[in-house]
């Protein structure tokens, strides 16, 4: 029993293992922070699915194409009143206003920055689901 305790301890306290170790761990991290994102977005999916569900068929289809309308008829009445501008999709939106939504001193405010980041989620789902003929 005794030499199994001195050969573990033996493996684990060996250079390489420790260097490989840090590695890994460094990779995960990396790995971890290049896809923070995806917690963001996930938190717009669940609001998608508390109100049109999570049974795709052709009520909650017609029900996320209300919630998309409504959510582009918001940044369209955000632009018309910033930018005297409406726009046939979100992403014409971010296109065209990339500067405005990275700049702090741009002519949005935080809050309807971060409306429209999950606007623009929203969207991505709905083209999403839009071309898959289901």
């Amino acid at each position: 029993m005794n030499i199994k305790k001195y050969e573990i301890k033996k493996i684990l306290s060996s250079p390489i293992v420790i260097v490989l170790m840090a590695i890994f761990i460094a990779f995960n991290c990396l790995i971890i922070s290049e896809n923070s994102y995806c917690g963001k977005e996930l938190k717009v999916l669940n609001k998608i699915v508390d109100k049109v569900g999570y049974k795709i068929d052709d009520e909650m289809l017609s029900n996320f194409s209300e919630l998309y309308n409504e959510k582009l008829n918001k940044v369209n009445e955000i632009s018309s009143k910033k930018y005297n501008k409406t726009y046939k999709s979100i992403g014409e939106f971010l296109d065209e206003n990339q500067f405005d939504m990275e700049n702090k001193n741009g002519k949005l405010s935080k809050e309807e920055k971060q409306f429209i980041k999950e606007a623009k989620v929203i969207e991505s789902y709905y083209i999403l689901i839009d071309k898959e003929d289901i």
